[in-house]
């Protein structure tokens, strides 16, 4: 049982991924569409980001995303 009240009961938390690409277009799908909402719901997306090289592909890839960059606070 979740105990998020914005999650439905049967969300899965946990995903499985075959490669690491994969992985990357499903965190850039998951930040897009929470920058989605919140610009919606808030009017202004909240994103801290960590460092390394890990994440540098999904950065990246968010920076061709359309949107609206001075409603985001990173």
């Amino acid at each position: 049982m979740s105990t998020d009240k914005n999650l439905p009961l049967n969300y899965n938390r946990w995903q499985i991924f075959s490669d690491v690409a994969q992985v990357e277009r499903a965190a850039e799908r998951e930040i897009t569409a929470a920058a989605q909402h919140a610009l919606k719901r808030r009017g202004v997306f909240h994103l801290v980001l960590t460092g390394g090289n890990t994440p540098r592909p999904i950065y990246e890839a968010l920076c061709t995303i359309e949107t609206d960059w001075d409603r985001w606070q990173i």
